[in-house]
């Protein structure tokens, strides 16, 4: 939703008397794996948004945070199962046993 409609966003900064030459950036699949991070100015961001192909979901940052460290989680701390399928192979008396773990579990068992 907000990468959509980022122009309104930045017209209605704009407008409203923000400095166009303040920090802003972009992060697109904020916590994942495959987190992108785009910085600029609020005056280019949106320039910056499509020649990257930025899509959803997406967060819109802007302001003096813009300089901070916006990466969420570093690539050497994420397991890349994003779209993989994983299959536990249970003995037949554990078959009506469903076996529902969250990421960090599943992380716990892996890298053990």
């Amino acid at each position: 939703m907000g990468i959509s409609n980022l122009s309104l966003i930045v017209q209605g900064l704009l407008s409203n008397g923000m400095n166009p030459d303040i920090g802003a950036a972009v992060i697109e699949n904020g916590t994942r794996y495959n987190q992108r991070v785009f910085r600029g100015k609020l005056s280019n961001i949106e320039e910056i948004s499509k020649r990257e192909n930025i899509i959803s979901p997406a967060l819109i940052v802007v302001g003096d945070v813009c300089k901070k460290n916006l990466t969420f989680l570093p690539k050497k701390h994420t397991l890349q199962l994003s779209g993989k399928k994983i299959y536990f192979l249970l003995p037949p008396k554990l078959w009506w046993k469903r076996c529902h773990l969250s990421l960090k579990s599943l992380e716990q068992i892996l890298v053990r």
